[in-house]
């Protein structure tokens, strides 16, 4: 007798162009049809990554408003839970708060919560907040050690109920037509990061009147939404101050970016904080060699230097020194492009990273109750 399939929704709060909506995006687009019923919904405005859900995701937008405990929007996700019959919720960052208003409207469904704040991030958010408003989850997923221990020891989850899986990247399709980008094959450096505080995008600039100095004709090209506008402000300021404008390039959001990434020669995380940054994976599963700051889960990613250049971060100086290895040996971007592609395929593939998460559905639904918290 064939098994009913799971009804199994990713709950996030956008779709805007970021690592954590792509995630939920490939987590409702890759799970095995054979076992799961996939679902998604927003807790907020949609965003670009909307056209790539898979026809067959059922998907539900709640458009709700700034507060985190928004009634009517949380009692339409419990309609929409029970109507469908929802065994797991996976619930990506922030959305996890309204998750657990409404489940007290719809208790049936098990609350799993995937925390991908870097560490800089933890430190901004309540710690009171988190604790009450996980209160009926009854696992947690982290994108780093760090949160695993923070979940653990600030939020009191069980450590057989906190569990750190590294996020995953879908296979690249092949670039056919580069799109038309400042500088010239050999001398592009990519950064994919939001224009925001934690990704020190000034670092990188800093950096860049380093290299440019030693190659002038080297270009980084930054691809991300400006999450906040006074920061954007400091950096295109110091970009004129440093006469870098036509060496930096704040691109905005693109949706075609593994096509920016694979016309480019280097990939850059500059960040004073991050949890696994999916940016570091994609440029590995272009066969692109990167350098990153030594915070979050970037030495994972980059397997400890050997995949990839690790620098520490607030160091231009240290930065710029990593960007003109590569730039100045062709023969280095091979060797690391290779290894990190290896590193990349072998522990951030669908298959490795799906075959966890499954086994995580497998213990919630084994088991009744949320985590026992004191």
């Amino acid at each position: 007798m064939t098994k009913p399939r799971i009804g199994v929704l990713q709950l996030i709060d956008s779709l805007g162009l970021g690592g954590a909506e792509r995630v939920a995006v490939n987590f409702a687009n890759v799970l095995p049809r054979d076992r799961f019923v996939p679902h998604l919904a927003t807790t907020r405005e949609r965003g670009p990554l909307v056209d790539e859900i898979a026809p067959d995701v059922s998907t539900l937008f709640l458009d709700r408003g700034p507060r985190v405990d928004d009634l009517p929007a949380a009692i339409r996700l419990a309609r929409y839970l029970r109507k469908h019959e929802i065994r797991i919720v996976h619930a990506h960052k922030a959305s996890v708060l309204l998750a657990s208003v409404s489940h007290l409207f719809a208790g049936s469904a098990k609350l799993l919560w995937h925390d991908h704040w870097g560490l800089t991030g933890v430190r901004r958010r309540s710690d009171l907040l988190y604790r009450i408003g996980t209160l009926r989850v009854a696992g947690v997923i982290s994108v780093n050690d760090g949160l695993r221990r923070w979940a653990i020891e600030t939020l009191r989850f069980p450590p057989e109920r906190a569990w750190y899986v590294p996020n995953f990247v879908t296979e690249p399709r092949p670039c056919t037509t580069p799109p038309p980008l400042p500088g010239v094959p050999g001398s592009r450096i990519v950064c994919v990061a939001r224009v925001a505080p934690q990704k020190d995008l000034l670092n990188l600039v800093h950096a860049m009147a380093r290299v440019v100095q030693t190659v002038p004709e080297a270009v980084a090209l930054v691809i991300g939404v400006e999450c906040e506008p006074e920061y954007g402000r400091q950096v295109r300021a110091e970009i004129a101050r440093l006469g870098l404008e036509k060496r930096v390039w704040l691109l905005g959001p693109r949706t075609d970016v593994t096509d920016v990434v694979q016309a480019s020669d280097i990939g850059v995380l500059s960040s004073a904080g991050e949890g696994l940054p999916l940016a570091l994976v994609e440029y590995g599963l272009c066969r692109r060699p990167s350098v990153a700051t030594l915070v979050g889960q970037c030495a994972d990613v980059l397997d400890h230097g050997r995949a990839g250049i690790l620098v520490p971060p607030h160091d231009p100086e240290a930065l710029a020194e990593g960007l003109l290895r590569l730039l100045q040996s062709p023969a280095e971007r091979e060797r690391l492009a290779e290894l990190a592609w290896r590193h990349a395929q072998d522990h951030h593939s669908v298959s490795a990273v799906l075959r966890r998460v499954v086994e995580i559905y497998d213990v919630l639904l084994g088991e009744d109750g949320a985590a026992s918290r004191s």
